[in-house]
């Protein structure tokens, strides 16, 4: 309890409460203090809980508090609700310490639960008042609606939340990508009317669109030539796949003959519909549990920890119980049971060996198949390189010879390139140079212009010369840029047919390989079903055997154990059988076990004599009960009669004492008058 206290304590005084408690403090609260406080909890839940009491009628505080505890789904430790109620009324520590624990132990969970709740708490209308008015139903759909848009929209939130994406950054972004929107709008703008200058303008703004266009479909048709040189180099891999396979199972066939290909096929045919009959239901029945369970907790309560300390020790319990439950069944032993617990068992070993071998048959077929396409891509990888095979002999020699002579012309291209590269220094500088030499030329003539009069004739002139030129070369790509794109749109068409005519024989190839390649299929998965069931029988029989083993080897240790067990017993006895001896030798001889030894006292005459010490013991309480029961009520009498003179003695010391204190106020009095005349 103290420590509860303390935590509510250290939990108030932090934010959002701030209160400032101290354990001397918090226990000085008044009842109703206490329950203010565990208002203003309530209140950091939910804002509509923000009330203060003192203007409230208690059994509204009452009814409200209860109804947001519901809603929270606290659940009391005592079963008496009016006793629970009426101390939360009356703001009894009891009740309102577990209570405050609790919502600050779980605060953000709660918080949480409360703001739905505040959304989510069904609205219920009676059916007669919804079936008799219209607008009621519509009404009441709308807001069966409304609520599942707003789960909706709050698992988009917890989505959003938990994706680690900041809002700042995402209006950040958002803001600059306007930013850039409208600089990219204003350049365009400014680019449209210099463009609109030109002559032709709207002809020339055609053809940049239907050249665009015919770009972005020479991109299509490349893509799609592409995707159709992947699909036949994926069916010519399928293809040699499938031909591996059919050599595997024809070289897996050549001992068993067509009986043995039977047989194989209708394992196979059994490991199938066990799978199908009894795997796949129970794998489809637990991930459907599964997702129950999981519903279940995503639409129940909040969990805390208090929670799940119960169900630990619920779990804790249930296991003690089992293992009892077990261990009376082991003492039972009853050979019927036996038998029969050890048919059960030989079948739950069974089926447990049934269920690891289809898991196991699982794991090996996705392990094959990941493997083969890991093969594949290795195929392709390979292809995609020198050839689709390794080189050898000769064929090395001349990769080898290729890759010299490649070597040779790379290292020249590269001194070749560093040339380039020092002349490319070279020429800047003289570059820099004869930009720097024009500049002071510039700066000469405009100062010569100035002195005749004629400043700004260079730069008029050099405009001129630039505008002649530029217009010059607006003409000649405007006939070059018609005259190419005539050209490309022909050279286009022309090999768009080219492709389709050589990729016409190659389609419908590969349709006959496709329909050759599923026949294949076919037949390959009738080969390894036979297989399966070859290997299912195979190992039924090995576990059943192993089963009728491990059983011989348990019935063996069993007896072995018994045999113990009895020779445990057999020694126990043989002991208590010389102790009977014994006994019987001391009490025929007088105590002597064998003539000339020590006489011993047997154990008869010891148990005799402690008999007659406790026969001797109960006479002498008996008597001393008589005597006490004799003078019992005599004593009693004597007790009161003692009794009665000390009450006369109390009495006569109370009135001696009286007497005394009246005595000394009349000589006060005597003593206060003596100096008087009285007349």
């Amino acid at each position: 309890m103290a420590e509860e206290v303390k935590f509510i304590i250290n939990k108030l005084n932090e934010a959002p409460f701030n209160k400032g408690y101290t354990l001397a403090k918090f226990d000085e609260l008044s009842n109703f203090a206490l329950l203010q406080v565990l208002n203003d909890v309530f209140a950091a839940l939910d804002e509509q809980q923000q009330v203060l009491l003192r203007n409230e009628v208690p059994e509204d505080t009452a009814v409200r508090m209860l109804t947001f505890l519901n809603t929270l789904n606290y659940k009391p430790k005592t079963e008496n609700v009016s006793q629970f109620r009426q101390g939360l009324i009356q703001g009894g520590r009891e009740v309102v310490h577990p209570i405050m624990h609790w919502l600050l132990d779980n605060f953000a969970d709660l918080q949480k639960r409360a703001y739905l709740a505040r959304y989510l708490v069904p609205f219920e209308v009676p059916e007669e008042f919804r079936g008799q008015d219209d607008d009621v139903q519509a009404a009441y759909e709308t807001y069966q609606g409304l609520l599942e848009d707003f789960k909706a929209l709050h698992r988009q939130v917890q989505k959003a939340r938990k994706s680690g994406f900041s809002i700042t950054e995402i209006k950040r972004d958002i803001k600059s990508l306007d930013d850039e929107k409208e600089q990219l709008m204003v350049r365009t703008q400014r680019v449209r009317k210099k463009a609109e200058a030109v002559p032709n303008f709207e002809q020339m703004l055609e053809a940049a669109k239907v050249l665009r266009a015919e770009r972005e479909k020479e991109k299509e048709l490349q893509e799609s030539i592409r995707e159709q040189k992947n699909l036949l180099l994926h069916a010519e891999q399928q293809h040699s796949q499938t031909l591996d396979k059919l050599k595997s199972l024809k070289n897996a066939s050549l001992g068993g003959g067509a009986e043995g290909l039977l047989s194989r096929m209708q394992e196979e045919n059994k490991m199938v519909k066990f799978l199908v009959g009894e795997k796949l239901p129970k794998a489809v029945a637990e991930k459907k549990k599964h997702c129950e369970e999981l519903q279940k907790v995503l639409l129940g309560d909040a969990v805390g920890d208090r929670d799940i300390g119960d169900l630990q020790q619920q779990i804790t319990r249930l296991s003690r119980e089992t293992n009892v439950l077990i261990e009376k069944r082991m003492v039972k032993n009853d050979p019927i049971d036996d038998k029969l617990s050890l048919f059960k068992q030989q079948a739950s070993i069974i089926a447990r060996k049934k269920e690891a071998t289809a898991d196991t048959l699982k794991d090996v077929t996705d392990e094959v198949g990941g493997l083969e396409r890991e093969l594949a891509e290795k195929r392709e990888a390979a292809k995609t390189l020198e050839g689709s095979k390794m080189l050898k002999g000769d064929e090395f020699k001349k990769y080898v010879t290729a890759l010299r002579t490649k070597s040779n012309v790379y290292k020249k291209k590269k001194a070749e390139l560093a040339e380039i590269r020092t002349e490319f220094g070279i020429l800047t500088r003289t570059e820099e140079l004869l930009r720097q030499e024009n500049e002071r030329r510039k700066r000469e003539v405009q100062a010569l212009e100035a002195k005749k009069g004629i400043a700004g004739y260079q730069d008029a002139q050099e405009n001129l010369e630039k505008v002649s030129s530029l217009k010059s070369d607006l003409d000649d790509q405007k006939g070059k840029t018609l005259a190419e794109i005539s050209e490309m749109v022909k050279t286009l068409m022309a090999s768009i047919s080219e492709k389709k005519t050589k990729l016409a024989p190659v389609i419908k190839e590969l349709r006959a390989k496709r329909t050759e390649c599923g026949e294949l299929e076919a037949a390959y998965d009738e080969q390894k079903a036979a297989f399966l069931n070859t290997t299912a029988g195979l190992d039924s029989t090995r576990a059943r055997m192993e089963q009728e083993v491990r059983g011989l080897r348990e019935e063996a240790m069993q007896e072995e154990s018994r045999f113990h067990y009895l020779n445990s017993m057999i020694d126990i006895l043989t002991v208590q059988m010389e102790r009977v001896q014994n006994e019987l030798k001391i009490y025929m001889h007088n105590g002597e076990v064998e003539p000339g030894q020590k006489k011993q006292k047997s154990f008869r005459e010891l148990y005799t004599r402690r008999i007659q010490e406790q026969d001797n013991l109960a006479k002498m309480l008996r008597e001393k009960q008589k005597t006490v029961r004799a003078s019992h009520e005599p004593n009693m009498r004597q007790l009161q009669l003692w009794k009665s003179l000390d009450r006369i003695m109390q009495c006569k010391m109370e009135c001696l004492q009286r007497e005394q204190q009246h005595h000394r106020a009349e000589m006060e009095t005597v003593n206060e008058h003596q100096d008087h005349l009285v007349l």
